[in-house]
């Protein structure tokens, strides 16, 4: 890991040397470019009454607009807004797990549900395509709080603009760890062929019939360095903890488990040695406790 950021100079220093590696990559980077803008606006038109209507069904399935704006990390790392169809009750951000998502997420509406497994939530980022901030193939956009966990290798994924579709993506998507995913990122950009997004965007079409890679095997959805946040009105089992009523704990879920379970733990023991006239179910201890120990965490802790 690395907190060294790279200024946008050196950023394209080591673009141009990757680009001196590859011998005649640029013109097929621009005629990339080219395939893009022109099949993205075939794709605006040929789906225009499908953006209507899912249009129409996020409006009339819950209140908000229903276009999710978020800040990701773009070519060279530099920030862009990314666009999709909103999944989730409006201010979920600030609701629950914040960030972070799970199967089963009171949070996803019963349409976002729908569009969420057929990845119908991503179609608006074809206009991210469009503006040049995105191509319809390429790494995964995440969220800029991952950009200081990147090693230097780990950040040439960053050469190639990001894709609503990429090789990661067809090869297993959240089913992946982590680490897995940032080398399959790393691996497209560094072997990257006309062909290869060929190969992608054919077999992208039976990983979205087959609603494959949107979840995690542990039911989770979240990448490196998003913060686990949690809020007072969090109700996500096993991964609920209490919160005060003005702050936000920020906290990794590997954290989180962990403080989860040395509370349980500590629970068990107190319950064993509470005499019996004051004895409560363990259940409440462990809620009680929950709640002291945090009244002592600062109310803002960022522990990436």
């Amino acid at each position: 890991m690395s907190t060294n950021l790279w200024t946008l100079q050196k950023w394209q220093e080591v673009e141009q040397a990757y680009l001196n590696d590859r011998k005649g990559i640029r013109i097929h980077l621009a005629f990339k470019r080219l395939f893009d803008v022109l099949l993205s606006g075939i794709l605006c038109l040929i789906l225009l009454p499908v953006f209507a209507l899912i249009a129409l069904a996020v409006r009339l399935s819950s209140p908000g607009p229903i276009l999710f704006r978020q800040e990701r990390m773009g070519r060279l790392g530099q920030p862009f807004k990314i666009y999709k169809f909103r999944s989730m009750v409006d201010g979920a951000v600030h609701k629950g797990t914040g960030l972070a998502t799970f199967k089963g997420d009171p949070r996803v509406t019963p349409i976002g549900q729908f569009l969420r497994e057929y990845h119908l939530d991503e179609l608006p980022q074809i206009f991210n395509v469009l503006l040049g901030d995105m191509s319809l193939v390429g790494p995964r956009p995440v969220l800029m709080s991952a950009l200081p966990t990147y090693t230097e290798s780990e950040r040439r994924r960053l050469l190639m603009p990001p894709g609503i579709t990429g090789w990661q993506q067809v090869n297993g998507g959240a089913l992946n760890d982590v680490d897995e995913r940032i080398k399959l990122d790393v691996w497209y950009v560094e072997n990257w062929t006309w062909w290869l997004d060929l190969v992608i965007l054919l077999k992208t079409i039976p990983v979205v019939l087959l609603k494959e890679g949107v979840y995690g095997e542990d039911g989770w959805q979240i990448g490196r360095g998003d913060p686990f946040e949690l809020y007072p009105q969090t109700n996500t089992g096993e991964y609920s903890l209490a919160a005060t009523t003005e702050n936000t704990i920020f906290m990794p879920r590997e954290e989180l488990e962990r403080l989860e379970a040395c509370l349980k733990e500590a629970a068990g023991i107190l319950h064993r040695y509470t005499p019996a006239g004051k004895l409560t179910s363990l259940e409440s201890l462990e809620k009680t406790l929950k709640e002291q120990i945090l009244e002592q965490v600062n109310p803002n802790p960022s522990l990436l």
